[in-house]
């Protein structure tokens, strides 16, 4: 699955190939160089922000408080949620948003995994930066907290799942990645 926001002076290409990761991509439209755009921890196995060897990215737009950025929207969910919404200036690169989440452990007594919250997609709405994650809809600020709402059901619409009551855009639930990832339907947001 791919994604693409067109920028001043090139495209960016987020790509989700589930659990063998993704990643982001630059494309100088006057070149046509390519160049990732990621940072990596040394010694770490998936150490850092948007590293394409494990993060799937699912959506970019850009951000109504910093007209030079972009908000990148990355997760998956492989036995647990993992992801984040990344701020990507220029070459740089830092969180704008993560949400620890623990899961419980099948068969433990008491025992936890942690993650962090996979995002789907994400949209500028207006003034607002909406993004959907696993477990619902958050509406970023630029502070970098956000506020939170489940998700909504939805109804059943010829074969599609999907939700129409949000304004400014539409939810869609799909399996679409799942050959890639065990994740189930996953939430996708559509701006009206």
């Amino acid at each position: 699955v791919i994604t693409i926001l067109r920028t001043a002076d090139g495209l960016l290409v987020g790509s989700n190939k589930g659990e063998w990761g993704g990643g982001l991509r630059r494309i100088d439209l006057r070149t046509g160089s390519v160049a990732l755009v990621e940072q990596r921890i040394t010694g770490t196995l998936c150490g850092g922000a948007l590293n394409a060897d494990c993060m799937p990215v699912n959506g970019i737009a850009p951000i109504p408080w910093k007209s030079e950025c972009v908000a990148v929207a990355a997760g998956l969910v492989h036995f647990m949620p993992n992801g984040e919404v990344v701020e990507v200036c220029g070459g740089g690169l830092q969180s704008l948003y993560s949400k620890p989440v623990e899961v419980p452990m099948r068969g433990a007594r008491g025992d936890k995994l942690t993650g962090t919250v996979a995002f789907f997609g994400i949209a500028r709405i207006g003034d607002k930066l909406i993004a959907i994650g696993n477990d619902g809809i958050y509406d970023i600020h630029a502070d970098g907290t956000a506020r939170f709402a489940r998700l909504p059901r939805f109804e059943t619409v010829g074969s599609i799942n999907v939700n129409f009551d949000q304004d400014g855009f539409i939810l869609v639930l799909t399996d679409i990645n799942q050959r890639n990832s065990i994740s189930g339907a996953v939430p996708l947001l559509v701006p009206r």
